[in-house]
């Protein structure tokens, strides 16, 4: 009977899942030598509740500015070593965003969302660009399902972009491939 919890418990870490589920969209503006990415995620009902419960201090059900800076500092500023669960490049060439430009919460109906931005320069000649969210722990699931757009000031610039969703060992990658073209 021993040997039976023992290997429960050593299994047990094998059928981990996720505990929060996060629908997230990517903004992304490309000039000529920068992108400029703002983040939006939409935690599910049940993650939602729990944190306006710990951070709606009021209970009015809308985040103003010393609550927001609150949830930041106590529920999003530890995602930094982490990337923000967020990551710029390829599959073996990625990495995470550099320091944020931006960042809000705000209730909306029986949602948290979590907004944030960042920017960084593009090597020359780059034309293409993978950006996603994805933790490998599997505690949080992320769905590209949010807004997704790509534009760039550039009037002579194609863009074309999509969501894909790339299994990973034990674990899925939310991303969005972008590809564009300049023409004279």
């Amino acid at each position: 009977m021993r040997n039976f919890f023992y290997w429960l418990l050593v299994c047990c870490p094998l059928f981990s899942h996720p505990h929060v589920f996060v629908e997230a969209g990517f903004e992304v503006v490309l000039e000529k030598e920068k992108a400029h990415v703002r983040v939006l995620w939409q935690f599910d009902e049940m993650t939602s509740m729990m944190l306006l419960m710990d951070f709606d201090t009021n209970g009015d059900g809308i985040l103003d500015a010393k609550e927001v800076a609150f949830l930041k500092e106590h529920a999003f500023d530890h995602l930094e070593p982490f990337g923000y669960y967020t990551v710029i490049g390829k599959k073996g060439e990625e990495t995470p965003p550099p320091a944020l430009s931006f960042f809000h919460a705000r209730a909306q109906g029986v949602h948290l969302f979590y907004e944030f931005a960042f920017s960084f320069p593009l090597k020359p000649n780059t034309k293409t660009l993978t950006l996603g969210c994805y933790d490998e722990d599997n505690l949080v699931a992320f769905f590209l399902k949010g807004p997704l757009s790509v534009t760039s000031p550039l009037k002579n610039r194609q863009i074309s972009y999509h969501a894909k969703r790339e299994h990973r060992d034990f674990y899925d990658a939310s991303l969005l491939q972008i590809t564009w073209k300049d023409t004279p």
